[in-house]
């Protein structure tokens, strides 16, 4: 292996994910009111690659938490409550994300999607990490230490997955 094979072929390439899933899934939590039921046990907020993203599901996740309707005006005024909505794009981007958006009935597929495409930056970043820890001085981190912090991500990673090791 030539030393140039650690250099990414592709470097302008964006990290895995699917824009147009993430907006799905969003639009199908504000269109029926128990897909948020159906995927929150398992999606997270941090799953989501676009920020906006994260603090809209965010806003379905607080709201379902206190059993309140996770539609677009609940969504809306939460946002609003947070000073988060301008952030988001404002009441805009919601009503775009419900437009765009038949129905929920794929959501749990669409969830798993989103969810594998975080898995993938999540390799990324382990890549990222074990490449960084090779440059190391002896001083700075132990082989021990490298690879104990390598095996806390890895351990981390697959919890989130609920993969057996």
């Amino acid at each position: 292996m030539s030393c140039f094979a650690l250099i990414p072929a592709e470097p302008w390439k964006l990290p895995p994910q699917n824009i147009e899933v993430e907006e799905a899934v969003l639009g199908g939590i504000l269109l029926d009111e128990n897909a948020f039921m159906r995927v929150g046990d398992r999606l997270k907020p941090e799953h989501f690659y676009i920020s906006a993203h994260r603090d809209i599901y965010q806003a379905c996740a607080a709201l379902a938490a206190k059993h309140k309707p996770t539609d677009l005006l609940s969504v809306t005024s939460w946002l609003a409550d947070n000073g988060l909505l301008e952030r988001i794009g404002g009441r805009n981007k919601l009503a775009s994300l419900v437009d765009r958006t038949v129905s929920g009935v794929n959501i749990d597929a669409l969830a798993e999607l989103v969810i594998t495409k975080w898995t993938c930056r999540q390799f990324g970043k382990l890549a990222s990490l074990a490449n960084e820890m090779q440059y190391k001085s002896d001083d700075e981190m132990t082989l021990d230490e490298s690879f104990s912090t390598l095996l806390g991500a890895v351990k981390d990673c697959i919890k989130e997955r609920d993969l057996e090791c």
